[in-house]
């Protein structure tokens, strides 16, 4: 090494341990004594923990449950070349496929209660997502609501409630 290169590392030793001998020990702190109070205080006792209730999981809803709850709310979508199923949604409007009403501004509706609407609007439709709008009508019918599908395991069970290949005018839904 160097002449230079060795005085250099010489003061920054020497400058680091000065540091360290500078600095100021610290003082030591005085820990209170603990004193004793006039009275004792109590340890409250502990209330007793509630006995839990068995609440009953509700068992899945069967199939004949599931086509019940669901088929009053699904309709026969009716154009003049072909036909398919929607489902009636909030505020009277009708969820179905795109492609089963194309090229037509408006369709026939028959619900599995026998109700008929005819000349129904498509209201729009997304050729992306294979969706169309129709609607909206006046219905006694309850509307379903749509709900997110995302959490659904891999395997699980589903039902398809509709019209396959149906000739008769005022038909009835299926489940499979």
């Amino acid at each position: 090494m160097k002449k230079a290169q060795l005085v250099i590392i010489f003061f920054i030793w020497l400058g680091a341990s000065l540091a360290c001998s500078l600095q100021a020990e610290p003082t030591p702190t005085a820990i209170p004594t603990p004193r004793p109070t006039s009275t004792p205080s109590r340890t409250p006792t502990p209330a007793p923990t509630a006995t839990p209730t068995e609440t009953p999981t509700p068992a899945p809803l069967s199939s004949i449950e599931i086509f019940d709850l669901v088929s009053p709310s699904v309709a026969f979508v009716e154009t003049p070349i072909g036909f398919g199923s929607g489902i009636l949604l909030a505020d009277g409007y009708v969820l179905t496929n795109a492609h089963v009403v194309w090229p037509y501004n408006q369709v026939r509706l028959v619900f599995a209660d026998g109700s008929e609407h005819l000349d129904v609007p498509v209201v729009n439709w997304d050729w992306i997502a294979d969706l169309a709008v129709l609607g909206p009508i006046e219905t006694a019918v309850a509307p379903q609501a749509l709900v997110n599908g995302e959490e659904l395991v891999i395997g699980s069970e589903v039902y398809l409630i509709g019209y396959p290949g149906e000739v008769d005018e005022f038909p009835e839904p299926t489940i499979t």
